[in-house]
């Protein structure tokens, strides 16, 4: 019987965190390095038959089919509205009023830096997210007991 795990990254917020919910996952012994060449190794000896999804923003990533043809309907929505709306009207909510509304509120300096800082951090979450799912895809093709 093959056994299913869903990865949901959602809650990790470091490398540490990730590799931690892996170990827990996938059951890996407590010798697991928690780095991506630890990774690749563990999941190439699993014995069993395991089928490994990606959970994003809550919806099981395992189907590309519903994927792709949610993005094709995106696509299609986007360009009945671009044909619909008349030439030289312009979108009503642009992204200029919200910074004119935080120089307004009078917050300091500081808040937009922090944010700035925040969103580096998690750039460099998503960036290993995105290098974790290239070992997962490696140990897949490498391991006949690995399935995505």
């Amino acid at each position: 019987m093959m056994k299913k795990i869903v990865l949901d990254f959602g809650t990790c917020s470091t490398k540490k965190e990730i590799h931690a919910y892996l170990k827990e996952r996938f059951g890996f012994p407590d010798y697991y390095g928690e780095n991506l060449d630890a990774l690749y190794d563990c999941l190439t000896d699993l014995a069993e038959d395991v089928k490994i999804c990606f959970e994003e923003n809550g919806e099981d990533a395992c189907c590309k089919e519903a994927q792709e043809a949610e993005g094709q309907k995106k696509a299609e929505g986007i360009k009945e509205a671009e044909k619909s709306r008349e030439p030289g009207e312009q979108k009503e909510s642009g992204g200029t009023q919200e910074p004119k509304e935080e120089k307004e509120s009078g917050e300091a300096k500081e808040v937009p830096e922090f944010k700035e800082s925040k969103r580096m951090a998690d750039e460099k979450i998503r960036q290993y997210l995105k290098k974790v799912r290239w070992v997962i895809g490696d140990a897949a093709e490498e391991n006949s007991h690995l399935y995505l």
